[in-house]
């Protein structure tokens, strides 16, 4: 959608919305060892040696135990996400607003809120829900089901300069782990990142760029902090720091950090 004003204020003025809703059956997924034991137990005696899921459970020559079970890929996973994605846009040439000032100002949003995020790991496993967790934890899914996610950029543009501050918000989430009823997971915290970023266009087809990346060098949340634990007074776990432990994937283990580069085109 495109802004139907002829202000200057507002006719650069755009907006995107998108609505998603994934349903996938038969995922590709790695059998976990309870599945593997399941169908090797519910298998006829006179079949269960040929079985695939019986030859899976490795067992000791000596003793009998199991040792070690290879769990296999399988078409066995159904995962059901839905969602809206939002963009917008907008610019103003200074000029339109001051006499004279130099520039354009521009400021461009981009959001998600997750409207749902579950998973089955397998036929007749429980289907977990991780609307607002660091989940899912199936393989090849990327963990982070933020309730909502925001990405904000400030820009000014004047002549051949372009400057632009970047910032990343994620809200307080909860740990994967933090899915049933016995959960000692704390919640991680709100976590907000900027960056700065500038490009300067140099004659001879020459560009400059610097930038400062954490500029306020915020540290990571730890993610893995618990409470302890404990039945009839009498403690059973410990509570831990979650010191050390946080998800890259989301936030910077860096700190503040300085890069410059110089692009040439022939």
């Amino acid at each position: 959608m495109k802004s139907p004003f002829d202000s200057p204020l507002l006719n650069r003025l755009q907006l995107s919305v998108d609505y998603y809703k994934i349903h996938i059956n038969d995922a590709i997924e790695y059998a976990s060892v309870d599945y593997v034991y399941q169908n090797c137990l519910n298998q006829p005696a006179a079949t269960a040696l040929s079985s695939p899921y019986c030859q899976a459970i490795t067992r000791s020559a000596a003793f009998g135990s199991a040792q070690l079970v290879n769990v296999p890929e399988q078409n066995l996973a159904t995962i059901d996400t839905s969602g809206v994605d939002l963009s917008l846009d907008w610019s103003v040439n200074l000029a339109d607003i001051w006499k004279n000032a130099p520039g354009r100002f521009s400021i461009s949003e981009s959001a998600n809120f997750l409207g749902n995020y579950d998973t089955i790991a397998y036929p007749g496993a429980p289907m977990q829900k991780w609307f607002g967790t660091l989940g899912p934890n199936l393989s090849g899914l990327d963990a982070g089901a933020y309730s909502y996610k925001l990405a904000t950029s400030f820009g000014y543009s004047v002549g051949p300069a372009t400057i632009n501050l970047n910032w990343r918000h994620y809200p307080e989430i909860h740990a994967a782990s933090a899915v049933g009823p016995n959960n000692t997971t704390l919640p991680t915290s709100a976590y907000d990142i900027v960056d700065l970023a500038t490009i300067w266009s140099l004659p001879h087809g020459l560009q400059l760029r610097a930038g400062i990346s954490n500029l306020f060098d915020a540290a990571p949340p730890t993610t893995g902090a618990t409470t302890g634990q404990s039945v009839g007074g009498v403690p059973i776990s410990l509570a831990q720091s979650g010191q050390g432990v946080t998800n890259a994937s989301y936030y910077d283990e860096f700190g503040r950090r300085f890069y410059v580069g110089l692009k040439a085109r022939f």
